[in-house]
Formats: C-alpha cells, sequence, structure tokens
C-alpha cells in the first residue's frame, strides 16, 4: 500500500515534470508499454490509429 508521503512526493514530482514540460521526466512515472488515445494523435499525423502503445512512440 501507498503512504500518503510516497503519494505526495509521486505527485509533487508529476506536476513539477509537466510544468517544466519535460516529457522524459513525465514519462517516467509510468509503465514502458501504454495505451494512449487522443483525436490529436490522428490531427497532427502522427499515425493511422490515433494511439499510442510504448513511451518511445511519444519520445520520438
Amino acid at each position: 500500500m501507498i503512504t500518503p508521503e510516497l503519494a505526495n512526493t509521486f505527485v509533487r514530482d508529476w506536476i513539477k515534470s509537466f510544468n517544466d514540460h519535460n516529457i522524459v521526466d513525465i514519462l517516467s512515472h509510468y509503465e514502458d508499454e501504454l495505451v494512449f488515445y487522443s483525436p490529436f494523435i490522428l490531427l497532427l499525423n502522427f499515425n493511422k490509429e490515433g494511439v499510442i502503445r510504448t513511451k518511445s512512440e511519444m519520445t520520438d
């Protein structure tokens, strides 16, 4: 079980990474394999599926 202190540290670190616009630090909070859907994936012609499945796809 996660302690309140550990949860607060995690949240503060995530918010700092987000505010710093540091995608590598943000993604360090997640597993390597993920599923991320967004209409912007299609709009930006990132891929034709509209889904990202790994962290490396988000940083390439």
